[in-house]
């Protein structure tokens, strides 16, 4: 699945499936164990490397890495004025386009910072949709470099959430008593001592994740979603309110909590705010208010 996923040409077989290779282009050179997913090309050599060269990771990994490799900047401009993130900050974050589909890539990693899935980001009748490869396993999205001086943690719903919260992170800074505007990563900025990981969705969040904030002052920033009703149960649910809770159970009872905790809340005591649109999130509010004023709301 991960092969035919990410736009692989293959014939299926029942033990040995062969197709082009997408790193050389070599027609009925690329080979996958249709029992344990073992690839190489016997072309290029691809996938027959040590480690974890002709595995499924391994595979993932050569993707990413090809993929970066053919991605320009122009490319990326292109993300940036429909999503309204910086080139900058979406090569830190390792997205690109695939070299085989054109589609936008978003790498999750673990938390060793190795690439441990790789998701599919593009629009359907004027909508993002994001699927991430199957059988690798959910992870968040971040940046694989860890820096210990960011004692802030801010957890966004959604990538995009997550890449504009980090852009308005670089483009404010303490000065004395005062925030005040800088330049992009300026010395001093935010995001020196803050760092954003982003969930892939409202209802996602593994215990193992509460790791990534042991010890930071953490901020949930979910979106401002109505009412909804269970579609079995009838039941009314915020999805975004009530995945923040759920979250907040999750890192209350772990063994490495987080020094504190704060969810946004969009409606004050209420669980959203209905006169803000369903699914007004931070990039909304950024986009509205500037970063400077809306970093003061959120916080």
């Amino acid at each position: 699945k991960p092969f035919y996923f990410h736009g692989v040409d293959i014939t299926p077989n029942k033990k040995q499936s062969k197709g082009t290779c997408p790193f050389c282009d070599k027609e009925n050179h690329f080979q996958v164990s249709t029992s344990t997913g073992q690839w190489s090309c016997l072309r290029c050599g691809e996938g027959q490397g040590k480690g974890n060269g002709g595995n499924i990771p391994g595979f993932i990994q050569k993707i990413h890495t090809y993929s970066i490799e053919n991605t320009t900047d122009d490319d990326l401009a292109e993300i940036t004025e429909d999503r309204g993130i910086s080139v900058h900050t979406l090569r830190e974050w390792g997205v690109c386009l695939s070299f085989i589909t054109g589609e936008i890539l978003i790498p999750m990693y673990n938390s060793k910072g190795k690439l441990s899935n790789l998701t599919r980001a593009f629009k359907a009748d004027g909508k993002w949709k994001a699927y991430s490869t199957p059988g690798m396993g959910n992870h968040p999205f971040r940046n694989p470099k860890v820096n210990k001086r960011q004692k802030t943690a801010w957890i966004a719903e959604g990538i995009w959430d997550g890449l504009r919260m980090v852009d308005t992170l670089k483009s404010l800074k303490q000065k004395g008593n005062r925030l005040v505007k800088c330049s992009p990563s300026a010395p001093g900025c935010l995001y020196e001592t803050q760092t954003v990981i982003a969930v892939p969705g409202a209802n996602v969040f593994k215990e193992e994740w509460a790791d990534y904030l042991s010890g930071k002052d953490t901020y949930l920033i979910y979106d401002n979603d109505h009412a909804k009703k269970q579609p079995i149960t009838k039941k009314t649910y915020y999805p975004g309110y009530d995945g923040m809770e759920r979250v907040k159970g999750i890192l209350s009872e772990s063994n490495n909590p987080p020094r504190s905790l704060h969810l946004i809340r969009w409606g004050g005591k209420r669980k959203a705010d209905a006169s803000l649109a369903d699914g007004y999130d931070i990039r909304d509010l950024f986009n509205e208010q500037g970063n400077l004023k809306g970093y003061k709301r959120i916080t």
